[in-house]
């Protein structure tokens, strides 16, 4: 699993993700498939153009 943030993102705040899956009852095996990537932007990576550059490149490596 690729969950994805913005440093500046009011929706949701910034470091939740972590939080959240570091208390989901997932064995150590499963835990080691979840990645975290965040990015210079808000809620929204494809509005501003470096933070989508990055994702494409990130998403590019992540599905190889």
């Amino acid at each position: 699993m690729w969950v994805l943030g913005g440093y500046y993102d009011g929706a949701t705040q910034f470091y939740a993700n972590e939080w959240t899956f570091g208390r989901v009852f997932l064995s150590e095996e499963r835990k080691e498939n979840v990645t975290f990537s965040y990015y210079p932007c808000g809620h929204m990576i494809c509005l501003e153009k470096e933070s989508l550059d990055l994702f494409r490149r990130d998403a590019e490596a992540w599905f190889q």
